[in-house]
């Protein structure tokens, strides 16, 4: 069964290391870019929605603290279909030059309308 993937959320947090991410721009032009793959779908940048899970409110990620981040597919992908036991990528690329993050998840087996999956 194909269906179009609406949502995908992130938990993020900082190694022991980590420079803290400013994600308190997040558009387009953010210092962070947001980028999908999956299928024959490639979006380089996407607009995505920061959370503080645990921590203090500024959106800065700072070692300790937990955010989430959102992508609504089905403003930045409405086409973009996933089917059960395929694989998507997320990846999150600081403007710096700096390492950045991939995020390379399976979907299970079976889907329905309206599963939920929780990472």
């Amino acid at each position: 069964m194909v269906l179009p993937l609406r949502v995908i959320r992130i938990p993020l947090g900082l190694s022991s290391n980590g420079a803290p991410i400013d994600f308190s721009d997040a558009s387009l032009s953010s210092p962070i870019a947001v980028g999908y793959i999956a299928r024959d779908q490639w979006i380089d940048q996407m607009d995505y929605v920061p959370a503080v899970v645990a921590g203090d409110d500024d959106l800065v990620l700072e070692a300790g603290e937990i955010f989430s981040i959102t992508l609504d597919l089905t403003v930045d992908c409405s086409k973009c279909q996933v089917a059960a036991g395929e694989t998507f990528t997320v990846e999150l690329m600081p403007d710096d030059g700096s390492s950045y993050l991939v995020i390379e998840r399976t979907l299970p087996a079976q889907l329905g309308a309206g599963t939920i999956i929780v990472d």
